[in-house]
């Protein structure tokens, strides 16, 4: 199938960003909204993005075989559809400004021994332009390297950090009250929202796709295989959990296995980090489709060097004060964040829904 991506690399892709992007700050970030019930937040947050699944994958089934951009103008009409096109890519950029400042603090502080500069990050968005220029298919023909080098980098990291483990740190269960779970699960949803990703693949899925089966399945494993990390995180650092940013490289440190043979959790960071840096990758090609849609540049760079361009700007002027930028995304982004993440497929799926023999 020419220029189409299968059901297996869009479940490779889910599984991938799925926990790609959550790694480095998030871990820390859900203990010290709730300590030992740290899973339990994020465990309401992919019951959240299961039924966001459900509905996407509803829509996907739907309007597979064209490009979202055109299902958003028909079902809006030229004018609105446009807007929403523009608050697309506004949502995109919002999305990846804290991923995208949290990779830069992992990469220099766990690759760099000296100070690094402002523009030590700069390969990353080199790689990000690449994979922006190249477009979604491109990206999902990559994701099976991609996909097991992250399992190879976690099942490292997992087994170095055994040694350190005590799961008796994970007791009481249920110990913070719900009012604070609820908390962290609002504050901490600027990370979550993957699924939402799929329609914009609606172009390259062959209608005779068996989409549901392989999806749910990806989806419901990464979920399991993160939740299980995070319970390996706090088991390991407990009450210090809450300052233990950059996880992978923390988690596996006090392994025995290192004082022999030297740093060999590097390998398993450096597999995660570039995993990373693919799932950063997919918003940015997603929102530089959209502009060319929107403004049909006569040359295919335009695009992508917009829209990476001003990540690159926004990430060198925010690079100090992370704490600063995501109390603001947590306080007023993350309301954002949630409509468009949230609102927009259900008010799809609703239009939709309301002729159900209409293949849009």
């Amino acid at each position: 199938m020419k220029n189409k991506v299968t059901a297996l690399e869009l479940a490779f892709i889910l599984f991938t960003i799925n926990i790609a992007g959550k790694v480095h700050a998030l871990p820390s970030i859900l203990s010290g909204f709730a300590d030992e019930s740290l899973w339990v937040i994020a465990l309401i947050n992919y019951a959240i993005d299961f039924v966001l699944l459900i509905i996407v994958l509803s829509i996907l089934n739907k309007i597979r075989g064209r490009s979202f951009y055109d299902v958003l103008i028909e079902k809006f009409g030229k004018v609105t559809g446009k807007v929403i096109v523009f608050i697309l890519v506004a949502f995109l950029i919002a999305k990846s400004f804290i991923p995208f400042i949290e990779q830069k603090n992992s990469i220099e502080l766990t690759f760099y021994e000296t100070q690094p500069t402002n523009f030590t990050f700069l390969p990353v968005f080199i790689i990000v332009f690449y994979f922006a220029l190249k477009g979604l298919w491109s990206f999902s023909k990559s994701v099976a390297i991609i996909f097991w080098g992250l399992i190879i980098g976690s099942t490292i990291i997992l087994l170095l950090s055994l040694s350190a483990v005590d799961f008796e740190r994970l007791l009481p269960f249920f110990a913070k009250p719900f009012y604070e779970i609820a908390n962290g699960s609002i504050k901490t949803l600027i990370w979550f929202g993957d699924p939402l990703y799929l329609l914009f693949f609606s172009k390259h899925v062959d209608k005779s796709e068996k989409l549901n089966g392989k999806i749910i399945t990806s989806y419901a494993i990464s979920a399991v295989v993160y939740l299980v990390g995070l319970v390996f995180f706090y088991a390991v650092f407990e009450n210090i959990a809450v300052r233990q940013y950059f996880a992978p490289l923390k988690m596996s440190k006090y392994s025995v296995t290192l004082s022999n043979i030297g740093r060999f959790d590097y390998i398993g960071t450096l597999l995660i980090v570039t995993a990373n840096v693919y799932s950063l990758a997919l918003p940015i090609i997603v929102a530089s489709n959209l502009v060319e849609n929107l403004f049909k540049f006569k040359s295919k760079y335009v695009a992508p060097l917009i829209v990476t361009g001003a990540c690159f700007i926004l990430t060198l002027i925010t690079s100090h004060g992370f704490f600063a930028h995501l109390n603001f995304m947590q306080t007023y982004g993350v309301w954002f964040l949630i409509i468009v993440t949230y609102g927009l497929p259900i008010i799809l799926w609703t239009l939709i829904r309301r002729n159900k023999n209409e293949r849009i």
